[in-house]
């Protein structure tokens, strides 16, 4: 657990086995420690943590349960108690990972000595061929740890323990390819004319993933261009064959390995939607034209010794951990790349993932592992390279925003930094969670403000925090999973929402399993802590959408994967280009917008105004033009306007009908709205349960 010593005259330990496994396969584990100089006497105690997303460790059901953890000694004469609470109570310390899941053996009578061997076995059971725990199902290097109290006095740093040695390293790859992603990684072209992007567009590239969400290790395909209706593309003139093992999770294609479809943005005048119960049909016309890669993937095999042993040796693969036997043909889509002249101006979409950690706190992988998997791996245009205050020394922070530096390179890929702030934590909720950004490669790294003065006056503490942070130029955002979105405001700091990460959707209460509720809600009473509050209590903040990713996947996230799982999310940004400046001034700006992970196109202006933008007009003026236009990963479902968190205005289609893009207008007759402030925002809802939400534009409306 971080924070504690290492003390190697403690003894040292094993992991068998410690060959790789895949992510989510069955196995059993061996934990052999063997005693140091010190003996481990009658009260004293080991501690083995199995990481985060691994069986949850158990001691009650051998055989119907998977975790079962028992253990054993080489001296008969030693008796001792398995049990997954510490002997003693737990300190009350942010020193202890908080992901982690520890077994303790408690040594009841007799005693180790120098020698001597302990061992806990981990998921061995008699049913299943003795493979009783199942492995995390996110790939990367997971670590168990194993930590002594020797004689009961807890005389350990932090936590009553010492480590006996380094992490003991276990590492888990991504499985055979279950879906193919093609991504034509950065902002839409906006070419003066053709049917193709720009040159200077970025050519389109795979992805293949596994059941699980992890970029597969595994597996032969046959990449072949799609038909696509009316326009062929280059279908049936090249194919490749690509070995995911020996190449990697992602390729890149050619423009002649592609099929393409250019079609224009259909305008809803009332002939593909019906309105909702306060709506009325648009009145666009259309608008441009978008461009999609397609291409054709077949997969022809698993390698040889899957095939064989059924998956890599020594693993029993869960039956969900193989693709379909095999999947077959599947014609897949690009995300939609915008040849519209000057639709969202001198703007280009950038994406990228905000809220991330690593394991300098609570996390997986290095700092430097986050920015080469958001880039190479997630494809990702930007990155915030982030973790949990309270956990970071001086050292871990200066790393931390060294690494950020290493990778940021304009017009290629950018890094920001920055840290996620709980005031209270673990104790209470009364601020909610604070994510915190900052405008170059470092920032001020406050020591975390805690205790008694945070209950006893929150507001001060709070406005103490704020007036740092704004005299170095910080940016704010609200993390709404840890409610208390509304818990404090200022506008020249707090400029940003979540709106939707791996925990849920929090705009507003939802109840349906599709609109993938926010995961507190689904266990406590969340009012007062939607996004929706904030708006009604006067905050102006932009919407976006991250993953909140602690298995060392931004862009890609699947932390959650073992519980009730719902994707990290991703935020598109309308900048100029892709630099640092830029695109901190877009999220300053409140120039973007939220998705639950797929890179739909979104634009939302009202009486010409971006979204982020704030709008002065009086009673008497024109009509307010309100444009929405969409380019969506697949068939939309829904487009709603929303007006002072009401449902205002709204388009729905039938699947056999729905558009996969759709550009309309609404108009707003000033002299119908009240005096004051009034916000508008879009939501959109894709058949396949994506979801999008644009930043508010806000009118004031003088008398």
């Amino acid at each position: 657990m971080r924070g504690e010593d290492i003390d190697p005259r403690l003894g040292h330990a094993l992991l068998v086995p410690d060959s790789p496994v895949w992510a989510g396969a069955r196995g059993a584990w061996t934990f052999v420690y063997t005693v140091g100089e010190r003996p481990i006497g009658a009260g004293g105690s080991v501690r083995v943590e199995i990481p985060h997303g691994f069986s949850a460790p158990q001691v009650d059901h051998p055989g119907r349960v998977l975790g079962l953890v028992q253990a054993s000694t080489s001296q008969e004469d030693v008796t001792f108690d398995v049990r997954l609470r510490p002997p003693f109570p737990r300190p009350d310390s942010h020193a202890f990972l908080r992901s982690g899941q520890p077994v303790y053996v408690l040594i009841t009578s007799g005693g180790l000595r120098s020698g001597e061997q302990l061992t806990l076995h981990y998921g061995h059971v008699a049913s299943r061929a003795g493979l009783g725990a199942r492995a995390q199902c996110f790939s990367g290097l997971a670590e168990f740890t194993v930590a002594v109290d020797p004689d009961g006095s807890h005389a350990g740093r932090y936590t009553g323990y010492t480590l006996v040695g380094a992490p003991l390293p276990l590492r888990v790859t991504g499985g055979l390819p279950h879906r193919v992603l093609l991504v034509s990684r950065g902002a839409p072209g906006r070419p003066s004319g053709g049917s193709h992007p720009t040159a200077s567009a970025s050519p389109p590239t795979l992805i293949a993933l596994d059941r699980h969400e992890n970029p597969a290790a595994a597996g032969t395909l046959l990449v072949a261009p799609a038909e696509s209706g009316g326009n062929t593309g280059n279908a049936g003139r090249e194919r490749r064959i690509w070995d995911v093992g020996a190449t990697g999770p992602t390729l890149s294609l050619e423009p002649h390995e592609i099929g393409h479809v250019a079609r224009p943005v259909a305008g809803d005048n009332g002939a593909n939607g019906t309105n909702g119960a306060n709506g009325t049909t648009g009145a666009g016309s259309g608008s441009g034209s978008v461009w999609r890669p397609r291409a054709r993937i077949t997969f022809l095999g698993p390698p040889p010794e899957v095939a064989a042993q059924g998956g890599p040796a020594g693993l029993l693969l869960p039956e969900d951990a193989a693709p379909p036997a095999p999947f077959g043909q599947v014609d897949v889509a690009g995300n939609p790349v915008d040849l519209s002249p000057e639709t969202a101006g001198s703007y280009q979409v950038f994406w990228g993932d905000l809220h991330t950690h690593t394991n300098l706190a609570d996390g997986r992988g290095t700092p430097d592992d986050i920015c080469i998997f958001a880039r190479d791996r997630a494809l990702l245009d930007f990155v915030a390279v982030h973790d949990h205050v309270e956990d970071l020394t001086d050292r871990d922070w200066d790393h931390l925003c060294e690494a950020a530096a290493r990778h940021n390179a304009a017009g290629r890929f950018v890094t920001l930094v920055g840290y996620e702030y709980s005031p209270d934590w673990p104790r209470t909720y009364l601020h909610g969670d604070k994510n915190v950004y900052f405008p170059g490669e470092a920032g001020l790294l406050f020591p975390p403000i805690r205790g008694p003065r945070v209950y006893e006056n929150p507001p001060q503490v709070i406005e103490e925090i704020a007036a740092a942070l704004k005299e170095v130029g910080a940016l704010m955002m609200a993390h709404t999973h840890a409610r208390n979105v509304a818990s404090f405001y200022d506008p020249e700091l707090l400029r940003l929402v979540e709106v939707y990460s791996c925990w849920g959707n929090s705009e507003r209460r939802e109840t349906a399993a599709a609109a993938r509720p926010v995961m507190p809600a689904l266990y406590a009473d969340f009012s007062g802590h939607y996004v929706q509050d904030a708006l009604a209590r006067g905050f102006r903040v932009g919407l976006v959408a991250s993953s909140d990713d602690h298995s060392g996947h931004p862009g890609l996230a699947t932390w959650h994967a073992q519980a009730r799982w719902y994707p990290g999310g991703l935020v598109g940004v309308y900048a100029h280009s892709l630099n640092r400046a830029d695109i901190w001034a877009a999220l300053w700006a409140r120039r973007c917008y939220g998705t639950t992970g797929a890179r739909v196109v979104v634009e939302f202006a009202v009486a010409g105004a971006m979204m982020g933008s704030e709008v002065h007009v009086d009673r008497r003026s024109a009509m307010l033009q309100i444009t929405a236009r969409v380019l969506g990963t697949g068939p939309l479902a829904h487009l709603t306007v929303v007006r002072d968190n009401q449902d205002w205005r709204e388009w729905s289609y039938s699947l056999a009908h729905a558009p996969w893009d759709v550009s309309t207008t609404v108009g707003e007759t000033p002299g119908d709205l009240s005096p004051g402030t009034h916000y508008y925002y879009l939501r959109v809802v894709q058949h396949d349960g994506t979801r999008a939400w644009s930043s508010p534009v806000w009118v004031e409306v003088a008398a």
